[in-house]
């Protein structure tokens, strides 16, 4: 999520909740706090959390984060099982390119490849 998107959702979801007071210059410190984390999950999630989750008070970090990786945690074992299923696949004799890291594939392009592989092979045995 660009920062200036999450800026302007932290701004509307301050703007919406209460919140203790505090200054000007807190303020800045806070909302840069919060988009240097934010930039670590999914903008769809923080997109969501910031516009429908209802926080009766603006959010501590720990508060938001929990939420954020509730939402999260389905993709996260997503990701983990398909990453299991290519390793059996090239167990069982496949050869898929998998990559880690930042240029690692996305869990949809890992699971287009996972069913591409099935489809195509499904009297190979694979374990």
């Amino acid at each position: 999520m660009p920062d200036d998107l999450a800026e302007k959702k932290l701004a509307q979801l301050d703007a919406i909740s209460k919140k203790r007071n505090r200054g000007f210059g807190e303020a800045i410190i806070a909302l840069d706090a919060y988009t240097t984390r934010l930039r670590a999950y999914p903008a769809d999630i923080v997109a969501y959390v910031l516009d429908a989750y209802n926080f009766e008070w603006f959010p501590s970090w720990g508060e938001m984060q929990e939420v954020l990786d509730a939402q999260t945690s389905f993709r996260v074992f997503l990701r983990i099982e398909l990453d299991r299923a290519i390793q059996r696949l090239n167990s069982a004799g496949f050869e898929i390119e998998h990559k880690k890291g930042k240029d690692s594939l996305s869990f949809e392009k890992r699971a287009e490849i996972i069913a591409e592989v099935l489809c195509k092979h499904t009297t190979k045995e694979v374990s």
